[in-house]
C-alpha cells in the first residue's frame, strides 16, 4: 500500500441474508483514498455507497452478512481486526457523519454533553478539560454563542446547526478519515453551501481525508478532488473531478451527467436513465448496466474489468477494453 494512500479497498464483497434470499450488496469494490483528499462517491440510491461506508466501520450485523476482500487503513486490514480493536479505531481514527442528524443525536442529552461523551470515550481527560474542548469545537464549526448552545437539546437547534454538531462530534478526536454520508440532504441550498464550505476548511485545517457520499454531482464539483461512480455494488469509474466531467468514460457516468438539470430553456426535455437498477438477488454475470445502457452490444454480456484509460482515470466497461467506446 503506497504511503500516499490512507485507505485502500480491494475486491470488497458483501452478501446479506434477507427473507427473500441472499442480497449480493457489494460485488467487488475497489477504491483508493489519498491522505488529505476529499473523494466523492456518487451513484443512485441503493447502489452500495452507504453499505461500503458501514462495512469500513464494522457496522453490519455479523450474523446476517458475509464479507470478503480487504480494507486497508493506515496499512492495517480492518476486516481482520477484532471488535475490540475496531472499537479503538471507530470514532477516533475513522469518524462518520450520518445522513439525518436529528435521528443520530440523542434527544435526552444536551449537544454539549454528547460532544463531551465522545471526547472522554477516546481521551483520558478531566471533565473540565472536556468541556473546554467542547466549547472550542462548537466555535470551530460556527456555532455561537458556544456557552448557550452547549446546554441546548437537539430539538432546540435548526437542521443546519444539528449537522454542525454532528461535524463537531466527528472531528472531536481529530480523525484521519471522515466519512460523510449525504451530509446536506435535509438542508436548504444556502445551509448546504455553508456545511460543505465548513467540511472543506476543516479537511485542510486538520489534514483529514474525507469520503463524501452523495448523489449530487454539484456537491462533487464544489469540494471534491477525485470521484468514484458506483452502480449495482461496483465502482464503474474513478477519475479526478475535471477529467470525469470533461471525458466521462462509462455510459452510466455519462447518463448521470446528462440527467443533471441545467440552465436550458423552460420546458426543455431533461434526459433520464430508462429502467431501474438491478435488485441484486442474483450475481451479475456480465455488465450490471447492460439492460439500461443505450450503447450496449453482445460483448457487454461478459464481465468487464477495470482499465486505466489515462493516468488516474479508471473505468469498467467492456467497450473500452475493446477500444470501441467513444
Amino acid at each position: 500500500m503506497p504511503e500516499t494512500d490512507l485507505l485502500e479497498i480491494r475486491e470488497l464483497t458483501v452478501d446479506l441474508m434477507s427473507p427473500r434470499g441472499i442480497v449480493y450488496a457489494l460485488g467487488g469494490v475497489n477504491l483508493k483514498l489519498g491522505r488529505g483528499e476529499i473523494h466523492g462517491l456518487v451513484g443512485e440510491s441503493g447502489c452500495g455507497k452507504t453499505m461500503t461506508a458501514r462495512t469500513i466501520l464494522h457496522l453490519l450485523d455479523e450474523k446476517r452478512s458475509r464479507i470478503r476482500g480487504e480494507i486497508l487503513f493506515e496499512g492495517r486490514d480492518l476486516l481482520k481486526l477484532s471488535n475490540r480493536e475496531m472499537a479503538s479505531i471507530r470514532g477516533k481514527r475513522i469518524a462518520m457523519i450520518f445522513q439525518d442528524p436529528a435521528a443520530s443525536l440523542n434527544p435526552l442529552f444536551t449537544v454539549g454533553e454528547q460532544i463531551e461523551e465522545t471526547i472522554r470515550q477516546h481521551e483520558k481527560i478531566s471533565a473540565k478539560e472536556a468541556r473546554k474542548q467542547t466549547l472550542s469545537l462548537l466555535e470551530r464549526v460556527g456555532i455561537y454563542p458556544a456557552g448557550k448552545r452547549y446546554g441546548q437539546y437537539p430539538h432546540e437547534l435548526s437542521g443546519g446547526l444539528q449537522q454542525r454538531v454532528m461535524i463537531a462530534i466527528a472531528i472531536s478526536t481529530r480523525p484521519s478519515l471522515l466519512i460523510a454520508d449525504e451530509p446536506t440532504t435535509a438542508l436548504d441550498v444556502t445551509i448546504q453551501a455553508q456545511v460543505l464550505s465548513l467540511l472543506k476548511d476543516l479537511a485542510g485545517e486538520l489534514g483529514m481525508s474525507v469520503l463524501l457520499i452523495t448523489h449530487n454531482f454539484g456537491i462533487v464539483a464544489e469540494i471534491c478532488s477525485r470521484v468514484s461512480v458506483m452502480y449495482a455494488g461496483r465502482i464503474v469509474e474513478t477519475a479526478c473531478v475535471k477529467e470525469l466531467f470533461d471525458r466521462a468514460a462509462h455510459p452510466y457516468t455519462r447518463a448521470l451527467i446528462r440527467s443533471i438539470p441545467g440552465t436550458g430553456k423552460t420546458g426543455e426535455y431533461l434526459p433520464t436513465i430508462p429502467g431501474i437498477p438491478p435488485q441484486l438477488y442474483e450475481k451479475e454475470e456480465g455488465c450490471a448496466f447492460y439492460e439500461r445502457c443505450s450503447e450496449r452490444s453482445e460483448r457487454c454480456r461478459s464481465k468487464p474489468k477495470a482499465i486505466e484509460i489515462s493516468p488516474g482515470h479508471w473505468t469498467e466497461c467492456t467497450m473500452h477494453q475493446d477500444g470501441l467506446c467513444n
